[in-house]
């Protein structure tokens, strides 16, 4: 059973986050890194950026050394909103236009 977005019952058109639960379920259940990328791009970036701050985290503790390139920086920020706008943007356009693009994109068993 899937839960219906509120956003999509009363539009029509998918929220921003629409997809995140398929990507998530994708990469993680399935290890299919390429559709979890293609479901919603802002799942997969996520998972990177905070599997480097967890790593430079670790480095440091166990070092006692800071690794200076993974350090918090707004632009991890703004390019995360980036591909989630972007996202919406793409997969509604699809949409009103008559292509359910997360159909085509996820297999039966990624929904359920």
């Amino acid at each position: 059973m899937t839960d219906r977005c509120v956003f999509r019952l009363f539009t029509g058109l998918y929220c921003p986050g629409c997809g995140g639960r398929r990507a998530l379920r994708a990469l993680f259940h399935f290890g299919d890194v390429w559709r979890s990328f293609l479901i919603h791009p802002f799942v997969l970036y996520a998972v990177v950026i905070f599997s480097a701050f967890a790593l430079s985290f670790a480095i440091h503790v166990v070092s006692g050394r800071k690794v200076a390139m993974l350090k918090f920086r707004m632009i991890y920020v703004w390019i995360g909103i980036a591909l989630i706008l972007v996202n919406w943007i793409v997969k509604n356009i699809f949409l009103i236009n008559g292509v359910d693009i997360l159909k085509i994109l996820t297999p039966l068993e990624y929904i359920l």
